[in-house]
């Protein structure tokens, strides 16, 4: 029983393959001068110059912000040096999606984040948070080796069964993704092997969970971290995770707040 959430007024961007220099953000992230080149790209997007190496959008025309709220840990990465607008962070830390997805549980239920790092699990009174494994699920995005999809639908599912065992009895789960996701909330390119294009990704991970059957509202990890940044963003938004890569998500505060 999942559907694709779509949240007025937050619009999911893709800036992971951004031209930074002689790389991209992905691949930016794990070098020392990450914070100089991702300040860059920020100055980029404020300017309307940054573009893509693949060539396609990073979000709809007219891209424009005036605040950047940073989750997932990222803050240190660009709390220093010129900035293009102002600067706050989105409170929760790795659970920087918690405070937004308990927001939409009618009643007991799971907030099931699943970064590029770890899975993070949320319910009210409670979190829990299960590493990823990189000898198991290692950075190969287009893998189709059967074992690395199943280790993911185990990793995801199993993060929830033991989310299950402390937690009460969800009514509804949010489920979100690291990675662009098609209408339907199939998901796309991530640094997960199995995970791109898998059209039953969710549906099996629900039924290794014992919940196929309860409502499950499937999104970006970005725009769950826009929905927690709605809580606390005055203006315009730039919504940033940072952790393994980075997300971004696009918070238009009138429009989400209706």
């Amino acid at each position: 029983m999942a559907r694709r959430l779509i949240v007025p007024g937050v619009t999911a961007l893709e800036v992971w393959d951004l031209v930074v220099g002689d790389t991209t953000l992905f691949a930016a992230a794990r070098r020392r001068d990450f914070p100089a080149l991702l300040a860059s790209a920020l100055r980029s997007l404020a300017a309307g110059t940054a573009r893509r190496a693949s060539g396609l959008p990073i979000g709809p025309p007219g891209l424009q912000f005036e605040e950047v709220v940073v989750g997932g840990g990222g803050w240190d990465a660009i709390a220093t040096g010129r900035r293009p607008c102002a600067f706050g962070t989105v409170a929760g830390g790795r659970f920087v999606g918690a405070a937004g997805g308990l927001a939409l549980l009618d009643g007991p239920g799971l907030v099931v984040d699943v970064g590029q790092t770890a899975v993070k699990v949320a319910w009210p009174g409670g979190r829990l948070l299960v590493e990823r494994d990189l000898r198991v699920l290692p950075v190969q995005s287009r893998s189709t080796d059967p074992a690395h999809r199943s280790a993911l639908v185990e990793f995801i599912g199993g993060a929830i069964r033991r989310a299950l065992a402390l937690a009460p009895v969800p009514r509804r789960v949010v489920l979100a993704l690291p990675a662009a996701l098609r209408r339907d909330g199939t998901p796309e390119g991530s640094s997960y092997p199995g995970m791109a294009g898998d059209v039953t990704l969710v549906a099996d991970v629900l039924a290794f969970a014992a919940l196929a059957d309860t409502d499950t509202l499937v999104l970006n990890d970005a725009e769950l971290a826009a929905l927690s940044a709605r809580l606390q963003a005055r203006r315009r938004a730039l919504v940033l995770t940072i952790g393994f890569g980075v997300g971004a998500a696009l918070l238009d505060v009138a429009t989400a707040a209706r």
